[in-house]
Formats: structure tokens, sequence, C-alpha cells
């Protein structure tokens, strides 16, 4: 069994201080103003995650991928596999950047950590700031023994695991099978998918094992379209395709 990214008894922060105002667990309620933090500011991110290849944010990013990117954040909280965090000014009045802290395959590091701040009405030297803080946060407060930074500290090479298909590689949206539809998994299947699990759980933890955790009594209709947008954003990301099942009407 897969050793959890932190103990079950690790209550993750929420609602800090932070340099410049609140760390709040990023949610799809975040949509706006988070798209409207990374958006303007691409060049910038782009220069501080210093990645080999172009990749998130990108120009042409639509507002329902900026939705999936909410929720691939939201549901990786529920499942306590990844921790998104924006900052937020007074009264969340203004998203100022993010702190994100994932899972890695760097061989000697349990966790690697971004950071980026947006490129308009921040004040002097705050990307330095909120880098150093996370810094200090994660080593303080985090159940890491060892974290990697990668794109400031370390290259992006020992932290990212290797593409799962090639870059132009385009999944096919639909695939005909027998008297069935089989489609890619996304947002708008989230009604009847969740309708299909809840349904069945015990069935689906038989067939799926112990190890995945799901489906679970507790998730919601809010976290069943959590689910649907992680999959579509992975979609996007081409990290992992997640295809539906369904008759014909």
């Amino acid at each position: 069994m897969t050793a959890p990214f932190v103990p079950e008894d690790f209550v993750v922060p929420d609602g800090i201080a932070g340099p410049g105002g609140t760390l709040r667990l990023l949610t799809m309620d975040h949509l706006a103003q988070d798209f409207d933090a990374y958006m303007s500011s691409i060049e910038r991110i782009q220069k501080a995650f210093d990645y080999e290849v172009e990749t998130w944010p990108y120009h042409g990013l639509s507002m329902r991928l900026a939705l999936a990117d909410t929720a691939y954040c939201e549901w990786g909280h529920f499942l306590r596999t990844s921790f998104s965090y924006c900052v937020f000014t007074e009264n969340d009045a203004r998203h100022l950047g993010c702190i994100y802290i994932y899972q890695t395959a760097h061989p000697d590091a349990e966790a690697h950590v971004m950071t980026w701040t947006r490129a308009d009405g921040i004040p002097d030297n705050f990307d330095d700031d909120l880098f150093a803080f996370a810094k200090d946060w994660v080593a303080r407060d985090w159940p890491f023994e060892k974290v990697v930074y990668p794109g400031r500290e370390h290259p992006w090479v020992d932290c990212r695991a290797p593409a799962f298909v090639p870059a132009d590689f385009d999944a096919p949206q639909s695939v005909p099978f027998e008297d069935m539809a089989l489609a890619l998994l996304n947002m708008d299947h989230t009604r009847l998918d969740y309708a299909a699990y809840m349904a069945d759980i015990d069935h689906l933890k038989g067939v799926l094992g112990p190890d995945l955790d799901w489906p679970r009594e507790d998730l919601t209709p809010r976290l069943a379209l959590a689910d649907t947008g992680w999959c579509e954003w992975m979609h996007d990301l081409k990290i992992c395709f997640s295809f539906a099942f369904s008759m014909p009407t």
C-alpha cells in the first residue's frame, strides 16, 4: 500500500497569516480571482517556474479549464494528495499569488513546493518574500523531511515524472464500443457519474481495491464536480485519461 502524502492525523492548515495577507486553500469558489491573477501574469509565472517547456499557465486557457484547474485543487485537498494555497489581501479583496505543495518524482524528496506572484499591484520584493515564507512554513509546520523547490533551487527534470504520452498526442474524445459509447470523462458527466458510483460503492471498492479509497460515502455532489474537474484537467495536461461508458439513449 502506498504511503499517504501526509499522515492521517495531520491537520492541514487553512486561513493562516502570511506575507501580504491570508493563505487559503484554493477551491472552486476562487475561480474568478485565481484566473485573473495568473492570466494577467503568464510570462512572470513561466519565468518563476523556469519550465524547460511552456506549460501552465498558457495563453488561450479557457474559463472552463480554469474551473477544472480549481476543481483539481479541491479534489487534491479532499484526498490529501496535494495542497494549493492562494494569498489574499484583507477581506479576500485581491489574489496576490499561490503556494503549491505537491508530491514529487524527485528520488530523494517527499514533496516539491512552488510559489508564484501576480505581475501587477504587489509590494516590492513580494515574490522573494513569499518564497522565503513558503520555505520556512513548510520546514516548520509540514511533516516532510526533505522538500525540493523546482524551478528555483532544483531542476524540473529531477522533480517531474516523465511525460505520460507524447506532447502531440490527442486522446480520442469518444470511441464506439459494442452497443455503448465510450467518452472522455468531463464535468458535463458529473451528475450521471456521481449517481453511478454512489449506487455501487461496495462493488467498486471490491473491484478497485482498498488503496484507491474511492468511492466513499462522504462524497457530495460538489466533490463529484471536483472529481470530474480533476479528470478534465488531467486530460488537458495529458497526465492521465479517464473514460466513461454509457448506453445510448
